[in-house]
């Protein structure tokens, strides 16, 4: 694993966790203006670190989801939804989401090993990306409901008028949870994720291509030019002579 920091690595993880802000937060655009519930921004949020992870690499694409994390806590003091009061709990809304970058990148890390010596297209870039998106997808589900489980199981809630309502609302968010959310975001990044990755990777291998050409192209010159000197330095002798 190469841990090593250049100023590149910096630039674009801070593109990636400045989308990731501005989804959430940029008014009209936020995390819940896209539709009820807000889970096209969450297939795009998922979209960006699963990107994150299987481009830039593991730190990354923690980062990112680790950012997520804890916009969504920001943003659940910010706007009100049904869900609010559970993700103003951190191990709700933020500790969840750091495993979504290494599950993303240990995946497709490890499908992407048992593919690799497939000659498809298919099988050696486009379905280790896919599974590596279904598990990010997977991961941040599970453990959201595990942990909102674990937390809010027995608890009644109180609403502003003094009413009081418990398993009933938790059961609601599960099942939106479980049968809209889940389905949408685990479609939705499969779907997006892989020619995504696919296109950026094969730019990005023409770039580092023609980058390799060019430094050939110039060390040639180089050499062009030191011969063409030590020649006519040679023949400044000659003429000395």
């Amino acid at each position: 694993m190469n841990t090593k920091i250049s100023a590149k690595k910096i630039t674009t993880t801070s593109v990636y966790l400045a989308l990731i802000a501005i989804l959430m937060f940029m008014p009209l655009l936020g995390f819940m203006s896209f539709v009820p519930g807000g889970t096209a921004g969450a297939v795009l949020f998922l979209v960006i670190i699963v990107l994150a992870a299987e481009l830039e690499g593991l730190w990354t694409g923690v980062i990112c989801s680790t950012f997520f994390g804890i916009c969504s806590f920001i943003n659940s003091y910010i706007k009100w939804t049904m869900t609010a009061f559970i993700f103003q709990n951190p191990l709700n809304s933020i500790l969840p989401r750091v495993f979504i970058g290494f599950s993303v990148y240990f995946a497709f890390k490890l499908f992407k090993k048992l593919f690799k010596k497939n000659d498809g297209k298919f099988l050696k870039i486009i379905l280790p990306s896919a599974l590596g998106a279904a598990a990010g997808v997977i991961t941040n589900t599970a453990l959201v409901l595990t942990l909102m489980g674990l937390g809010y199981g027995n608890v009644a809630l109180t609403l502003e008028n003094g009413a009081l309502f418990g398993s009933t609302v938790l059961q609601l968010i599960f099942g939106t949870i479980l049968i809209m959310n889940f389905p949408v975001e685990l479609l939705g990044c499969i779907l997006i994720v892989p020619p995504v990755y696919y296109a950026i990777s094969k730019y990005r291998k023409m770039e580092t291509a023609l980058q390799h050409q060019t430094a050939i192209v110039q060390q040639m010159r180089e050499a062009e030019t030191a011969e063409q000197s030590q020649a006519e330095g040679e023949n400044g002798e000659e003429e000395k002579i």
